[in-house]
């Protein structure tokens, strides 16, 4: 359904995120894995309930993205370990997004990029030179095509946060193409 309506809007792509809570984080109620903050809205429940029930199925996969190309829609993913990489290759994905929180994971960065596709790396939790590095090893595994992603990682961010303005700068930097991931209100 939501392929759907995204297709009815005239979007162009759509994208899933692919993980278990498994590979995500461990089972445990205590500690940093369980969210204790009151003011939360997922207070009192464990990190890997969370994401039990966020992710995506990986058997719902295949048929989304074939929903999705009779619709004339790209449909990729961003993975968030290398046993998602080898998954969605078997689904043949015509481009990886890591997310922000993964781009200091090279060893996942450098898995994607050596599939030759174009990768997508956010960069809202990086530094410059984190992202330097990310940017290195995907070019080194073999990617010729990267895009950077500006992202400020804050939902919602404020338009005063967002810092739009670097995005010439990352472009300098890295000699790249850069755009822009937007979680304003």
């Amino acid at each position: 359904e939501l392929v759907e309506k995204a297709a009815a809007t005239g979007v162009k792509a759509i994208k899933l995120q692919t993980y278990t809570a498994d590979t995500m984080t461990l089972d445990l109620d205590e500690d940093e894995f369980f969210i204790s903050d009151p003011q939360s809205l997922w207070f009192g429940q464990s990190m890997h309930s969370l994401y039990n029930k966020a992710y995506t199925p990986w058997e719902w996969h295949a048929p989304i993205m074939q929903r999705a190309a009779s619709k004339g829609l790209i449909c990729f993913s961003s993975p968030f370990d290398e046993s998602a990489v080898d998954f969605l290759e078997t689904l043949d994905v015509p481009a990886y997004k890591i997310a922000s929180f993964e781009c200091i994971d090279l060893p996942l960065v450098r898995k994607a990029a050596s599939t030759g596709k174009p990768l997508i790396i956010s960069t809202g939790m990086a530094t410059i030179p984190e992202m330097g590095e990310a940017v290195e090893v995907a070019h080194s595994a073999g990617c010729k095509d990267v895009v950077l992603l500006k992202c400020t990682s804050t939902y919602p961010a404020s338009p005063e946060n967002t810092n739009i303005r670097t995005i010439p700068h990352l472009r300098d930097l890295f000699n790249a193409e850069v755009g822009l991931s937007d979680h304003t209100m």
